[in-house]
């Protein structure tokens, strides 16, 4: 096996009872590109691959992805565990200034947040 990285796209090669193979990974917003060019490049030459996360690059050729919001204070990477549950590959905190909050407020779907309750008083 052996992992080239083209870019900034993940791919590794593989041989099973069929022959060589590829594995592609790169869902981010910053690979898409790259990795759609890249399938459809091997797609050209005969090569076969194996796409990690395919539904999600779907739903994002499609435009049917789904953005994460996480606090301000929170760098908007590798926070999926800020939001269980969901498949999400992009994060951005949310920019509350009123004409930017109010054209992104009405396709934000929020998760509910669980009661904050206090163990014991003193």
């Amino acid at each position: 096996m052996f992992a080239p990285q083209i870019k900034n796209l993940f791919s590794f090669g593989r041989r099973d009872e069929g022959g060589y193979y590829l594995t592609i990974a790169g869902k981010s917003w910053i690979h898409f590109v790259e990795t759609e060019k890249f399938i459809l490049s091997s797609h050209r030459f005969g090569l076969s691959e194996v796409l990690h996360d395919a539904p999600a690059l779907l739903a994002r050729f499609r435009g049917s992805d789904k953005i994460g919001i996480v606090p301000n204070n929170i760098i908007p990477c590798y926070c999926e565990s800020w939001i269980p549950g969901e498949s999400i590959a992009d994060f951005m905190n949310f920019p509350c200034k009123p004409p930017v909050c109010d054209a992104l407020l009405p396709p934000v779907s929020w998760q509910p947040l669980s009661p904050v309750r206090l163990q014991s008083v003193y």
